[in-house]
C-alpha cells in the first residue's frame, strides 16, 4: 500500500487524473500543507463535468449510515462522486459502528471515491485504517526531506514562472525550515521581491527570507567560534525582535553545543563520515555546519560551553537568575570561554 509522501502520492495523483482512482483513501500525517494540496488535486481530477456541488459530499465525523448513504448515492451526469470525510472518530477505534464501516470498505461502489482526511497522524494498526489499507490506499504525509523537499521547492518556484537551482532551494530550506506551508509563503515573498528577474539567488534569500530559530542559533554559534561578537549580538537582537523567548534561545544554544560535542566524540571514534548525519539525527546541511564549527574550536571549549549553558539554564529555572538577559549573559560567557581556552 502506498504510504509515503513522495512515490505513493505521485501514483495516486496519476490514477486520479487518469480516472483510475476508486474506493477509499486515507490521508493523514503532520505535513498538513502537502496533505491539503493532494486533496485539492484529487478534487479537481474526480469532480469533472461542472457538477461539483451535486457530486461532492463533505461530512465531519459522520455516523456509519450517513457515510454509507453518501457513498451509495449515484453521481449526477458524470462518472464519479467524491465523498470527503473529515476527522472520522472511527479511525481511532472509538466508535461502535466501526465494524460496519470496516466491512463496507470492501464494497464501495466504483462510482464513488471516499477520502478520509485526518488531522495529524493516525494509528494504522486500528481496525478502520487497516481495512482502508486492505481495500484502498493510505498515504502518510510527513515533513519532506532530501531530494523530495528540494524538488518541491523548485517546482513551487516554477509554478510562479521563476527558476531556482537545487543549491539555492537547499539554502532556503536551511534558512526557513522544511514546513511546506512556511516555504510556500517564502516562495511567494521571494517571487514578489524578484520582480522581473527570472532566477532566485542565495542573496535574495539572505535579504528577505524568514529565519527559523534553529538557523538563527546556528548563526549565533558560528559567530562565537569565529569570535565575531558584533555579529553574534546582531543575531541575538533579531531573534528577540522576532519575539523569541530568551530561555528558549539559551536552550537552543545548549542543544547546539551538545550536538557539537556529540559530533566531536563520534569523529574521535572514527565513525565514517557517511554515517554521521544518521547517528546524530540531523540533516546533511546541519552536519556541514558542525564540521565547519569543529574546525574552529576544541573539545575543551565545547565541554566548557555545555557546562556554562547548563549552569545558566539551571540558575534561571531555579529563580536565582532572571530570564531577562540570560541569552546575552550566555553569549558573553561563551566568548570568554572561546578567548580563554580556544
Amino acid at each position: 500500500m502506498p504510504r509515503d509522501t513522495d512515490g505513493g502520492r505521485a501514483q495516486l495523483l496519476r490514477d486520479a487524473s487518469g480516472g483510475k482512482l476508486y474506493g477509499a483513501v486515507l490521508l493523514h500525517g503532520t505535513e498538513e500543507n502537502l496533505k491539503n494540496e493532494t486533496l485539492q488535486q484529487i478534487r479537481q481530477s474526480v469532480l469533472t463535468g461542472g457538477m461539483v456541488e451535486m457530486n461532492e459530499a463533505v461530512l465531519v465525523n459522520p455516523a456509519a449510515d450517513e457515510l454509507i448513504s453518501a457513498c451509495e448515492t449515484l453521481p449526477f451526469l458524470t462518472e464519479k462522486r467524491l465523498v470527503l470525510v473529515w476527522d472520522c472518530a472511527s479511525l481511532t477505534g472509538r466508535k461502535e459502528a466501526e465494524d460496519e464501516l470496516c466491512e463496507y470498505m470492501g464494497r464501495i461502489p466504483s462510482t464513488c471515491v471516499l477520502v478520509f482526511v485526518a488531522s495529524g497522524k493516525v494509528d494504522t494498526r486500528k481496525k478502520l485504517p487497516k481495512a482502508i489499507a486492505k481495500w484502498g490506499r493510505v498515504l502518510l504525509f510527513e515533513p519532506l526531506r532530501g531530494d523530495a523537499l528540494l524538488e518541491w521547492v523548485t517546482a513551487a518556484f516554477e509554478k510562479e514562472g521563476k527558476r531556482c537551482t537545487r543549491a539555492t532551494a537547499d539554502f532556503l530550506t536551511q534558512v526557513s525550515g522544511r514546513d511546506t506551508s512556511q516555504l510556500q509563503g517564502e516562495v511567494g515573498k521571494l517571487c514578489a521581491y524578484l520582480g522581473d528577474r527570472d532566477t532566485v539567488e542565495r542573496a535574495d534569500i539572505e535579504a528577505i527570507a524568514s529565519r527559523t530559530a534553529e538557523y538563527a542559533v546556528f548563526e549565533l554559534v558560528d559567530a562565537v567560534v569565529y569570535t565575531q561578537q558584533a555579529r553574534a549580538f546582531l543575531c541575538l537582537r533579531q531573534l528577540l525582535n522576532d519575539g523569541t523567548d530568551e530561555l528558549f534561545i539559551l536552550a537552543m544554544l545548549l542543544r547546539q553545543y551538545r550536538l557539537l560535542q556529540q559530533y566531536l566524540l563520534l569523529v574521535s571514534e572514527r565513525m565514517p563520515r557517511q554515517n554521521l548525519a544518521e547517528a546524530l539525527g540531523v540533516q546533511e546541511f546541519v552536519l556541514r555546519r558542525l564540521e565547519n564549527q569543529a574546525r574552529l574550536t576544541t573539545g575543551g571549549v565545547v565541554r566548557a560551553a555545555v557546562n556554562t549553558c547548563v549552569d545558566l539554564e539551571y540558575a534561571v529555572k531555579s529563580g536565582t537568575v532572571s530570564a531577562k538577559g540570560c541569552a546575552s549573559a550566555a553569549l558573553l560567557k561563551l566568548f570568554a570561554i572561546q578567548k580563554k581556552e580556544g
